[in-house]
């Protein structure tokens, strides 16, 4: 038992050694004396700041002004709203697919080009993730969890 002890003594003097040999640095005094903390009833009212003011103005990136982008955004969201299989086959890659994510925090249900195009026909029911608020499963075809 006396053998333990001393490793425990050993092993904690040169725990402390090591976090005790390092550089100090040192804290210099304020250069003025520290004055009263002033509280809200002493301070003035101050203006409010608004959220632009607060972040700056940012331009969006060349890719979103290009008419090609726009364009194809447009063509894709033709083909969902009106169950084109065609239009939304010419929108997806054989290499991409389609991914799809219900909410942020659930993963995608990819598509193959070949599934896509069968989507608003398709009874294959996906796991989407969990609901928001709930977190209960959310299952279904797409039709069934894509419709309003």
């Amino acid at each position: 038992m006396k053998k333990q002890y001393w490793w425990v003594v050993i092993l904690l003097i040169i725990v402390l050694l090591a976090g005790c040999s390092g550089k100090r640095e040192l804290v210099a005094a304020p250069a003025e004396p520290v004055s009263k903390m002033p509280t809200l009833v002493e301070e003035e009212p101050k203006e409010a700041v608004t959220t632009q003011e607060l972040m700056p103005t940012r331009t969006p990136p060349p890719f979103c002004e290009d008419p090609r982008v726009m364009a194809f955004v447009e063509v894709f969201i033709w083909a969902i709203e009106n169950e084109d299989a065609d239009s939304l086959g010419n929108t997806i890659t054989n290499r991409g697919g389609l991914n799809i994510r219900l909410e942020w925090w659930n993963t995608n249900v990819y598509f193959s080009k070949e599934e896509a195009v069968q989507l608003f026909e398709d009874g294959t029911v996906h796991d989407w993730g969990i609901a928001d608020g709930s977190g209960a499963p959310v299952q279904g075809t797409f039709v069934t969890i894509s419709a309003p």
